[in-house]
């Protein structure tokens, strides 16, 4: 059976879709993407220049001026040789201005796995941006599968760009809490020491070298955390928010995850009722149950030297 060759489907397509590619297969699911400055990323490192016979892949079809394009595809886009360019480079509309150090990680468990990446670049935004970081997606007929995801903003994401490690909250999805086997690679490339930090241990893991593995319970969140010795100072105040993260990984649940600890915590809904509060907290992570599923709250969290409120929908 014949491969999809992606350089040929890209030629005909490139003004069809965005620039994102979704790809799915035994190993887990890969994702590149394009930067508003033509910068390649995805979840991981490996090169992949065509789409074999019955694998999944998913485009998003690109609107303009309200009419929606029609994709195009032919037997002229398949052959039965490795594809012509990879993927990396064929997104790419120029080289990046500067290398910037890669972590990618892997979780695993019985076979089944994922991937996300976490991309220090100079440019990068301060919490969630379209294009520079994508969404985790999560496959209710996969629910299994461990899947890794850092948080930008209040985002779960699988491609994270940040200008900075300096708290980066890490956690695994998935419907057993059975440990997942977590590797970290691209370590090397980092001028300054990458941690694991484990909040319910309060203890600093170091990330030493390419393909480390350390186990993790799955399906956890707001446990755990990237960091590298940067700290913020008076001077730095837009990268010393994001301290405090809020988000909702759960049903009915909303989870609060500080460097800090927390001293209080309280839920309004949008008309300003308050719903719920936590006061007289110490603790750098806490979860706030029995929320609805689909609604939107506002959540104020706060610590000894820092308040900072999100909209969050909850799962």
């Amino acid at each position: 059976m014949a491969a999809l060759d992606m350089s040929k489907f890209l030629k005909e397509n490139t003004d069809k879709i965005e620039n994102e590619i979704r790809l799915f297969t035994e190993e887990g699911e890969t994702v590149y993407t394009i930067t508003q400055e033509g910068t390649t990323l995805s979840n991981t490192p490996e090169q992949i220049s065509t789409i074999a016979p019955l694998q999944g892949f998913m485009v998003k079809k690109m609107v303009t001026a309200g009419a929606t394009a029609t994709i195009t595809f032919n037997t002229g886009m398949t052959t039965v040789e490795n594809g012509s360019a990879t993927l990396r480079s064929l997104l790419a509309d120029a080289e990046p201005k500067a290398a910037f150090p890669q972590l990618f990680i892997t979780a695993e468990r019985d076979g089944q796995q994922s991937s996300a990446m976490v991309a220090c670049r100079e440019e990068a935004s301060v919490g969630y941006r379209d294009r520079e970081d994508i969404v985790m997606i999560t496959d209710p007929d996969r629910m299994e599968v461990p899947t890794v995801y850092t948080l930008a903003g209040n985002r779960a994401v699988i491609i994270h760009s940040t200008p900075d490690m300096h708290n980066i909250p890490l956690g695994i999805y998935s419907d057993s809490k059975d440990p997942v086997v977590v590797r970290f690679s691209g370590v090397e490339a980092f001028s300054v020491p990458v941690y694991l930090y484990d909040a319910e241990t309060q203890t600093l893991t170091l990330i030493a070298s390419s393909n480390q593995e350390l186990t993790l319970p799955g399906n956890t969140h707001g446990r755990y955390s990237l960091r590298s010795d940067y700290v913020p100072t008076d001077n730095d105040v837009v990268k010393a928010k994001g301290a405090i993260s809020i988000y909702s990984m759960m049903p009915g649940q909303v989870i609060v995850s500080s460097i800090d600890p927390l001293t209080r915590i309280l839920v309004y809904n949008l008309s300003g009722q308050l719903v719920t509060s936590r006061n007289n907290l110490n603790t750098p992570t806490a979860y706030i149950d029995g929320l609805l599923p689909g609604q939107i709250y506002i959540v104020k969290a706060e610590t000894a030297n820092q308040v900072q409120t999100e909209k969050v929908e909850v799962r």
